[in-house]
């Protein structure tokens, strides 16, 4: 039995910069979990060009990623522990490569992010026409309903005369209970707070667009010259506070670059330590971002940072259509 799992990629040779792109990206949603180390074999002309990387994570975000069954941790105190993955490249396919007794310990948090980097790289045409089928499901379901609430419709109406009449009494002794127990006060709820940023965008920016069931989407626009860039925000739970309910919840602000033709993916992995945010691959597009807990973010804040990265994200995508910035 092989000791290695090992996964395809669809890469033409090593493409280590794109590998570490789209790694960064999945990392984002893992608070705790950073590459630290990458290594790149001195090869024979013969061997397969092979790469190694290191990921550190804290061991809360291990225990968190740990289900029923799972190996348990030595009973130390170690705070940090590291995984290792491997890029090959044999000449004919380039793989992902897990050594399942090296990660042992590590192996749920590696599966996790084995799992988000292959999802990451799925062609784009699979989700196109994934939503093209939801989308004639979601209208038969529409027809669907419309018909039956036609018949509802005088079924129901005698029904709500009673149900009125019952209400009324439940009311009273519902407004009864309620003014006699003692509701907390200033509870911080994230769904509120979220909703809160999204009108703060809508009031600041004149538009915030719901973008699936936790984001939204809003522009920033100047007028010399006329740019227009869009910034989304998502919500999300990292994988340290899974089980802590939506009260552990973590924002991503995320502006899209350009496409990631347009530049080489070793540029933009050497840009990293001079932007202020984060260069990253989501999917077939390059993006800035940043994340935050959502409890640490109040709307100055979020003004401030999102106006800052459509600024720098609009300032790259320009270098890169000028020729300033070399596509090496």
């Amino acid at each position: 039995m092989s000791d290695t799992s090992t996964f395809p990629l669809p890469f033409e040779g090593l493409e280590l910069p794109r590998f570490l792109l789209t790694l960064d990206q999945t990392l984002s949603g893992m608070p705790g979990a950073r590459v630290t180390f990458v290594e790149v074999d001195a090869l024979l002309a013969d061997d397969p060009a092979r790469a190694t990387i290191e990921i550190t994570m804290h061991r809360s975000l291990l225990d968190a990623c740990r289900t029923p069954g799972d190996p348990e941790l030595p009973d130390d105190e170690e705070e940090f522990w590291s995984a290792e993955l491997s890029l090959v490249d044999d000449g004919e396919e380039t793989t992902l490569e897990v050594d399942l007794e090296r990660n042992a310990h590590v192996m749920p948090a590696v599966v996790k992010i084995v799992e988000d980097v292959l999802q990451r790289f799925e062609p784009a045409q699979d989700d196109a026409e994934s939503d093209e089928e939801d989308d004639a499901a979601d209208d038969d379901d529409v027809r669907d309903e419309e018909f039956d609430g036609d018949d509802e419709e005088n079924d129901t109406d005698d029904e709500d005369e009673f149900d009125e009449e019952d209400d009324g009494a439940s009311d009273d002794d519902e407004l009864d209970e309620e003014e006699g127990d003692d509701a907390p006060e200033d509870v911080w709820d994230a769904v509120a707070a979220f909703e809160q940023l999204r009108m703060m965008a809508q009031n600041t920016f004149g538009e915030a667009k719901i973008d699936g069931e936790n984001a939204f989407i809003f522009p920033i626009i100047w007028e010399e010259p006329p740019v227009r860039k869009e910034v989304r925000v998502r919500s999300f739970v990292p994988t340290v506070a899974m089980g802590q309910g939506n009260q552990a919840s973590w924002i991503a602000l995320e502006c899209v670059v350009c496409p990631q033709l347009n530049l080489a993916a070793d540029v933009a992995a050497s840009m990293n330590s001079e932007v202020d945010f984060p260069i990253s691959l989501d999917g077939e597009m390059y993006v800035m971002s940043q994340s935050f807990a959502l409890r640490s973010v109040d709307g100055s804040l979020f003004v401030e940072m999102a106006i800052a990265l459509a600024e720098q994200s609009d300032m790259l995508n320009t270098a890169i259509e000028q020729g300033i910035l070399e596509n090496a």
